[in-house]
């Protein structure tokens, strides 16, 4: 397989450094690939066709970020004022049941860290908090079960 050869030694030599030229190459060798399948002579070439599908991944998932980042808007929370819940809201909630008090922030999906305090928009608990304001009650399901939260602040900065 003289393309396989071609393919390995333009990877080594660094010249194959960006997706699309990888791609192109990859494209190349195609029929070469589908004949050794169909052939069984797979054995050497496992790691090529792993890394073939992993490409396809990573093209895919870039992709969707594009599409996601081309879509975005720009909002910032410090345009926002009041005690009502929206997006970008930092919340100070209160566990009805424990008193247990945490600080949360309303943001996108990309951009949600649970360790740092950012749901997500679409979580149960940001679905639940929007559009109530400080003092309401609101019960929220989520996977662990049904929990109760006082809302304690709403601060947009």
């Amino acid at each position: 397989y003289p393309e396989l050869a071609q393919l390995g030694a333009q990877h080594r030599r660094g010249d194959l450094t960006d997706s699309t030229a990888l791609g192109e190459a990859v494209a190349g060798c195609d029929l070469v690939f589908h004949v050794g399948a169909k052939a069984g002579a797979w054995g050497p070439y496992a790691e090529y066709h792993a890394a073939k599908e992993q490409q396809g991944f990573n093209e895919s998932r870039i992709a969707e970020l594009e599409a996601a980042i081309g879509a975005a808007q720009i909002i910032d929370p410090a345009q926002f004022s009041g005690t009502i819940i929206k997006f970008g809201a930092r919340v100070t909630i209160a566990n009805e049941e424990t008193d247990e008090e945490k600080t949360i922030q309303i943001v996108g999906e990309y951009e949600s860290n649970a360790d740092e305090g950012r749901i997500s928009i679409t979580s149960p608990i940001a679905r639940a908090l929007i559009g109530k304001s400080v003092e309401d009650s609101v019960p929220v399901v989520t996977p662990r079960g049904r929990v109760s939260y006082e809302i304690i602040e709403v601060i947009f900065e």
